[in-house]
C-alpha cells in the first residue's frame, strides 16, 4: 500500500495511475481480512464483536480525514494538479504506520499454536506481550491446518461462507453513528439479529422512498428517509458482514473465509454500479427503490446460513481461548480478573504484577 500510494502520486499518465492503484488495491485487499482476524483472535469472548466492529468503523474516521485533507488543500488555492497528487501520497502515511506497528505485534498465539504447531513460542509471546501478566504452558496443544480445498469442500464451512458472503453481496448491491452504535450493542443484541434489524429497516426506508409520491423531489423528507436507510446500513449489515466471518471460521482458514466473503461483496458492488443505470431506465427511480427494498429483505434470509458467535456452543478449550486476551490485560493495565486462560493453551501459574 505504501508503494502503491506513493507511485500513484507520481504517475505520469493515466495507464500507470491505474496500474499503481491496482497495486495499492492488492495491499488493501490483503490487509482487509487480516485486520479483522487479528482483532478477533486477540480479543476476549465477551467483547470480541465490539472490538472487531470498532476496527471496521475506523474507515468512517478515515473517510472524514480524507475529506478534511482534500478541502484543506483546496482552500489554500493550491494548483489542483498538485492537490490530487498530494492526497494520493497521503495514503501512504497510515499504511506506513500500520506496517511499523504490525512489526511490533506478535503472531496470533492461537494461530502459532494450532496452525504452526509452535505452542512453546506462542506461550512465550503471550508472556512477553503482556509483560508477564499472562503466562501459559503449552502442554496438550495439537496442530491443525485446513487446506483451501478442505475448507471449500466442507459442507458446514461452505454454508457459513454462503451466509457471510451472501449478506455482504446483497448489502453491496442494495454513518458514523451507525458504526459506533453497532460496535456498542453488537455483543448485547447478537450479530445475526442486528444484521436482520439493519436489513429490515433499510428495506423499509427504500420501500417508502419508492411508494411515497414525489418524495425524491422534496428535500427534507428525502434526506430523512435516506439518512434513515444509511444509519441502519451501518447499524446492521455493513458492520456485521465484516465481523461475522472474522469469528465463525476455524483458525487456519479464518482469513481465507473472510477474504472470500469480502471479495464476493466487491463483486456485488461492481454489479450494482453497472446495473443501477439500467434499472433506473427500465423501472424509474421509484421502481428501483422498491427493487432495492426486496434485495435488502432478501439479505435477512442468508443469516440462517451461518451461526451467531453468541449462539454457538463453544468447547471449553475454545471458551478459554476466547477469554484470555482482554483490553485490561494489555501492557500498563492490570487484568480485571485472574488471567487463567491463554488462547487455547493449557493454563500455567498465575503471575501477580506489582506497580512500579
Amino acid at each position: 500500500m505504501v508503494v502503491g500510494a506513493l507511485a500513484s502520486a507520481f504517475a505520469p499518465n493515466v495507464l500507470l495511475l491505474v496500474i499503481f492503484r491496482f497495486i495499492l488495491g492488492i495491499g488493501a485487499g490483503g490487509d482487509y481480512p487480516v485486520s479483522a482476524v487479528l482483532m478477533s483472535e486477540f480479543s476476549n469472548r465477551r467483547s470480541r464483536g465490539r472490538l472487531v466492529a470498532l476496527v471496521f468503523s475506523m474507515q468512517a474516521l478515515g473517510t472524514i480525514c480524507g475529506y478534511i485533507a482534500g478541502l484543506s488543500l483546496l482552500s489554500t488555492g493550491m494548483n489542483e494538479d498538485y492537490v490530487w497528487r498530494i492526497i494520493l501520497a497521503l495514503g501512504a502515511v497510515p499504511a506506513a504506520v500500520v506496517l511499523y506497528l504490525r512489526r511490533k505485534m506478535p503472531e496470533s498465539p492461537r494461530y502459532r499454536a494450532r496452525v504452526q504447531g509452535q505452542a512453546d513460542l506462542a506461550a512465550a509471546d503471550i508472556a512477553a506481550y503482556s509483560e508477564g501478566v499472562i503466562r501459559a504452558s503449552a502442554d496438550g496443544e495439537q496442530r491443525s491446518r485446513l487446506s483451501l480445498q478442505q475448507f471449500l469442500t466442507d459442507r458446514r464451512y461452505l454454508l457459513w461462507l454462503i451466509g457471510t458472503a451472501g449478506t455482504w453481496f446483497v448489502f453491496a448491491i442494495a454513518a458514523v453513528p451507525g458504526y459506533y452504535l453497532a460496535a456498542h450493542f453488537m455483543d448485547r443484541i447478537g450479530h445475526r439479529l442486528l444484521q436482520m434489524i439493519g436489513f429490515f429497516f433499510m428495506g423499509l426506508a427504500f420501500l417508502l422512498i419508492g411508494v411515497i409520491p414525489n418524495v425524491t423531489t422534496t428535500v427534507a423528507p428525502f434526506l430523512v428517509l435516506f439518512g434513515f436507510s444509511y444509519f441502519f446500513a451501518e447499524f446492521g449489515p455493513n458492520t456485521t458482514t465484516f465481523v461475522l466471518p472474522a469469528e465463525i471460521f476455524p483458525t487456519s482458514a479464518r482469513t481465507t473465509g473472510h477474504g472470500i466473503a469480502a471479495g464476493v461483496a466487491k463483486v456485488g458492488a461492481f454489479i450494482g454500479v453497472f446495473l443501477l443505470p439500467v434499472i433506473k431506465t427500465d423501472f424509474g427511480v421509484a421502481g428501483a427503490m422498491r427493487l432495492f427494498a426486496a434485495f435488502s429483505w432478501s439479505g435477512s434470509c442468508s443469516r440462517s446460513c451461518c451461526p451467531s458467535p453468541l449462539e454457538r456452543a463453544w468447547t471449553k478449550r475454545q471458551a478459554r481461548a476466547m477469554s484470555c486476551w482482554r483490553p485490561s490485560a494489555l501492557p500498563g493495565r492490570l487484568p480485571s480478573r485472574p488471567a487463567d486462560a491463554t488462547c487455547g493453551l493449557t493454563p500455567g501459574p498465575r503471575v501477580s504484577r506489582q506497580h512500579g
